[in-house]
């Protein structure tokens, strides 16, 4: 079976994204569309994917950008990737920060930085466990001797870290999320994984702790296989005790004669001692019943999945933000449907979960013209988005967020590929902060897929992971993927 969760990827669907208009507030001053382009920046021609860009707690000329692929839930081997790259120009030039104990060829899912002491760094890695820099990057060591599963350990080919956070306020907290990375559980002859560990010694040791959460465990005897894992990590900056994860859930139906629906929920944990409590459940207002029914012929499979990524505003206020996405299949002997049912953006300052999502574009029903007769891809229901950039500190009210591959079927989002926001009620997205992304800098494709943006520590730049598709070419364009920057003010 083709991997279409790869495909959608690329379009925009895990982990899984501009700038003009005429003029507006931008915390606290007054921008014009002069001047304010997207560039490319000097980043390096890479194989394999931009993941989460972090930005530097307090030098804004310092950036980091990890590379990594994307694991197919349905199983099979990761290529190697490029690295883990850092500019500290602000993005004139970018150097290689892997060395000989974080290799180049490690897939790194995702950096945390400690606002409070920035030279630590904790590296998350797919197969390879988990890395350590007291110096900035400069020199890294394994931190993964002290994890253990049933007696095994990091490196591990069915394994990987997917998420990490380490607390603002001490170093020596960090926490990550350890899942199978050689497809789902109900695929991969291991019907476990890991889960969540923390770590209060700067993992010299971790603990295990899935009290509360999801059942990480199911076979599929039943004809019916569900298991989760933390797709993302955050400490709450203004009360570091909390700790909150957005869940990847993941339901397969193998059932071929009754209640054949695969369906999936958005769903958020907290602790709120530092990771070691029972976790509870706090999803009140995101997405449920992510479906998806027999629509093939002789369905054979339906899959729903449902990630939630977490950001958290570093203002005085606790804030929360969630992106949703969903994706669906069925596949029978000979097609396949794909469907994404992303629903967008959610805001909460006081637990109850609100869409954000007034502005954006929203697709009823459309199929992608890349589709072909034996795997269709679609979009339903959705609004399909990256996870939201936020401003730093006193800025956290400024947001941008990316359209990941849903302008073209939408005729009144004239071709937007990125949205901004000051206003945390966002009574409407703005449109048109894309200027420079209109047509690939060489090969002249149409469709700026902005998947992980970041603002700088003082908000002068943004940054953005850009892969450029058109109306029906989905391959990568290396010339022209890569980090884009945007000077801000």
């Amino acid at each position: 079976m083709r991997n279409v969760f790869a495909a959608t990827r690329t379009l925009g669907f895990p982990a899984l994204v501009a700038f003009v208009f005429a003029t507006i507030t931008l915390a606290g001053a007054p921008r014009t569309e002069a001047g304010r382009t997207w560039e490319k920046t000097s980043f390096p021609s890479i194989q394999s994917e931009v993941g989460r860009i972090v930005a530097h707690p307090t030098d804004p000329d310092t950036i980091y950008v990890p590379t990594t692929h994307t694991p197919n839930p349905l199983g099979g081997s990761l290529p190697s990737a490029d690295g883990l790259f850092r500019t500290v120009d602000g993005g004139d030039s970018w150097q290689s920060i892997s060395d000989a104990v974080l290799l180049p060829s490690y897939n790194v899912s995702e950096l945390a930085i400690c606002a409070s002491s920035p030279d630590v760094l904790y590296a998350a890695t797919l197969m390879q466990g988990i890395f350590k820099s007291m110096d900035g990057g400069a020199t890294w060591s394994d931190v993964s001797s002290g994890f253990s599963y049933g007696g095994q350990g990091f490196p591990n080919a069915n394994w990987g870290v997917l998420s990490v956070a380490v607390d603002p306020g001490n170093p020596d907290k960090v926490y990550m999320s350890v899942a199978q990375v050689a497809g789902v559980d109900a695929m991969n002859p291991a019907l476990d994984h890991p889960g969540f560990y923390y770590s209060h010694d700067g993992g010299v040791t971790w603990t295990a702790n899935n009290a509360g959460l999801p059942a990480r465990t199911d076979d599929a005897s039943d004809g019916q296989a569900r298991t989760a894992v933390a797709s993302s990590i955050v400490v709450l900056p203004q009360k570091t005790r909390f700790v909150l994860v957005g869940m990847l859930d993941a339901h397969i139906n193998l059932e071929l004669f009754s209640g054949r629906t695969a369906s999936t929920d958005a769903r958020v944990f907290v602790s709120r001692q530092s990771g070691t409590d029972a976790f509870l459940d706090v999803s009140s207002g995101l997405p449920s019943g992510i479906s998806q029914s027999p629509e093939v012929g002789f369905s054979l499979a339906r899959v729903s999945t449902s990630s939630v990524q977490l950001r958290a505003a570093t203002g005085s206020q606790p804030e929360l933000w969630v992106s949703h996405l969903g994706l669906t299949v069925d596949t029978g002997l000979s097609e396949t449907l794909a469907v994404t049912r992303s629903k967008g953006l959610f805001f909460t300052a006081n637990g109850n979960w609100q869409a954000r999502n007034q502005g954006l574009p929203y697709i009823a029903s459309w199929t992608d013209p890349i589709s072909t007769a034996s795997n269709t891809i679609r979009f339903e229901d959705t609004v399909n988005t990256s996870p939201i950039a936020l401003g730093p500190g006193s800025f956290s009210q400024v947001g941008l967020t990316g359209s990941l591959r849903s302008d073209q079927g939408v005729a009144s989002s004239n071709d937007t590929k990125v949205y901004a926001t000051n206003d945390r009620a966002v009574s409407n997205w703005k449109k048109n902060w894309d200027a420079g992304l209109d047509a690939s800098p060489t090969l002249g494709y149409t469709e700026a897929n902005a998947r992980s943006l970041v603002f700088n520590a003082d908000l002068t730049q943004a940054f953005a992971s850009v892969i450029w598709t058109d109306d029906v070419e989905t391959s990568p364009l290396s010339d022209d993927n890569g980090v884009y920057r945007l000077r801000v003010r």
